[in-house]
């Protein structure tokens, strides 16, 4: 099992958002295939493994062999779009494959690359009526919302 840690907030430009995130692992030695876990709370790297396990998605996110290029566009997505907290990611062998085959890496990088931020459309159903000193308007959500 491995821990990579949350490190640097991953954070999208101003109104961007996420079109890929690739995280590559480089290796000299001969590593099984591995799953990829998001870690859903807060861990010491000097924690236990039941700690981990405490705060690992149950299910993996992801599976990769051999040359580790894995697309992590969607877990990132969701550290950018706030629909999940960046606790880093778990590195484990999958299920059945014996605890002694050991994770070892020689360098590891997460490459997100980012779209240009787009203007929404203009609002849908938009109505004013007069009132007192002033109007009221109101409208609908974008195409885009």
């Amino acid at each position: 099992m491995a821990y990579v840690p949350q490190g640097r907030r991953v954070e999208d430009p101003a109104g961007a958002r996420v079109t890929n995130a690739v995280l590559k692992l480089q290796s000299s030695a001969t590593t099984p295939d591995l799953d990829v876990q998001a870690r859903n709370g807060a861990w010491a790297p000097t924690g236990t493994g039941s700690a981990l396990d405490a705060v690992t998605a149950a299910e993996a996110n992801l599976t990769a062999g051999p040359p580790w290029t894995i697309d992590v566009t969607g877990l990132v997505t969701g550290w950018t779009d706030g629909a999940n907290t960046n606790h880093g990611l778990v590195l484990r062998t999958p299920d059945g494959t014996p605890s002694t085959a050991g994770i070892s890496f020689t360098s590891a990088s997460l490459t997100v690359e980012y779209g240009a931020a787009t203007r929404p459309s203009p609002p849908t159903e938009v109505s004013a009526r007069a009132g007192d000193s002033g109007a009221l308007i109101t409208w609908g959500a974008s195409k885009d919302s």
